[in-house]
């Protein structure tokens, strides 16, 4: 919570900053960056539910035998879901519940069973998706990936439309993975009809330098991408905790 808290302060001293170089108002700023709040705390909650489930899944020797490579995590009415596929991807074989601490499990069940009509729909329009964002090899989102890194996909679900967001995750230690991030939005067919990368190139953040903790760090962004983004934000919450890394900061080049 602590750190939770450090961010949403650091958003609103900048309000005061942004209203002076902008042409929004400073009610429009704080609301974009509400918005921005609110959709990080989403991001967070898919990405520590997939985390989390994952290690529970792997830890289970009597799933770890069934699973496959797949997991799928979506909202439900009062909380986040990610379930675990087989190896054919065609059933559950293990889904994990968190609802208000995503520290802990709310409930889980490892009883095999068939994919609901909401799960097959949800992924197979990720799959779609993806397999239309990677045909079209317009948006690079595979280039460069460095070793020991790895691309994370969360489908939400928004009126008629998806959000389609792409993060970069590690297994590396004491290293936070900024940037190579990109958002896509959708038709319900998949069919993309906008989408950002929000940083021009990786970012991978050291949280120790020749020894020495690093407190905070800081990147600028394009013009392209004027505010702090949901995706950094969800990345800083999910890794900072690992290192007691208190703060980031961003250098809005636009404003």
């Amino acid at each position: 919570m602590k750190k939770i808290t450090i961010i949403f302060i650091c958003l609103i001293c900048t309000c005061n900053i942004f209203a002076q170089n902008s042409a929004l108002s400073e009610f429009d700023l704080n609301f974009k960056l509400d918005s921005i709040l609110a959709e990080s705390d989403l991001l967070y909650k898919y990405e520590k539910s997939a985390w989390l489930s994952t290690d529970y899944a792997v830890g289970n020797p009597f799933i770890r035998e069934k699973m496959g490579r797949q997991h799928f995590t979506y909202e439900y009415s009062d909380g986040i879901k990610t379930i675990i596929l087989n190896s054919e991807h065609d059933k559950v074989v293990a889904e994990y519940h968190f609802k208000n601490n995503f520290d802990a499990l709310d409930s889980y069940s490892v009883i095999e069973r068939n994919l609901t009509e909401l799960e097959s729909k949800l992924i197979s329009t990720r799959n779609n998706i993806l397999n239309k964002i990677i045909s079209e090899r317009k948006y690079d989102i595979f280039s460069p990936i460095p070793r020991g890194f790895a691309l994370n996909f969360v489908l939400i679900p928004f009126g008629e439309k998806y959000k389609f967001y792409i993060l970069t995750g590690t297994t590396l230690n004491k290293i936070i993975p900024f940037g190579n991030d990109f958002l896509f939005i959708t038709d319900q067919d998949g069919n993309v009809e906008s989408w950002q990368k929000f940083h021009s190139r990786f970012l991978a953040m050291q949280t120790e330098i020749d020894g020495e903790k690093v407190l905070n760090s800081i990147h600028s962004h394009l013009e392209t991408t004027p505010f702090i983004t949901a995706t950094e934000i969800a990345t800083f919450k999910l890794y900072a905790p690992l290192y007691d890394i208190p703060s980031f900061s961003i250098l809005s080049t636009a404003l």
